[in-house]
């Protein structure tokens, strides 16, 4: 019988955070989304986290850690600033890619996202 062991991902939004930032995102969204540069956003959330992807997450037994593009210096993640939106997992104090800016901009929905955490766990 195999163990599961923990892992921890990282999950870095092309965006800014806070609420102000929020309601600009939101707007930009819906107004002109073809010009809008977080496709990780864009299939997480609406005006909150989207359910099915809210729900995937908290039945984990995976740690998620959500960052904004701003996060990147304090947490020394600054060599992926050109590579948003992305997933890493931290590994042994290191990073490796887990879901790149290419595929995160390949996703249409929350669905996509799951399916593709399912496949790499």
């Amino acid at each position: 019988m195999s163990l599961i062991n923990k892992r921890e991902f990282i999950l870095i939004y092309n965006a800014k955070g806070g609420k102000w930032n929020g309601a600009l995102d939101l707007i930009h969204k819906y107004v002109s989304p073809e010009t809008y540069k977080c496709n990780l956003c864009k299939v997480t959330f609406n005006i909150v986290m989207k359910k099915k992807w809210k729900t995937f997450i908290n039945n984990s037994i995976h740690s998620f850690t959500f960052l904004h593009k701003e996060d990147l210096e304090f947490n020394n993640l600054e060599k992926f600033r050109n590579n948003l939106p992305i997933c890493i997992e931290k590994k042994n104090n290191k990073y490796e890619v887990l879901v790149s800016s290419v595929e995160m901009e390949k996703l249409q929905n929350e669905d996509d996202l799951i399916s593709l955490f399912k496949e790499r766990l």
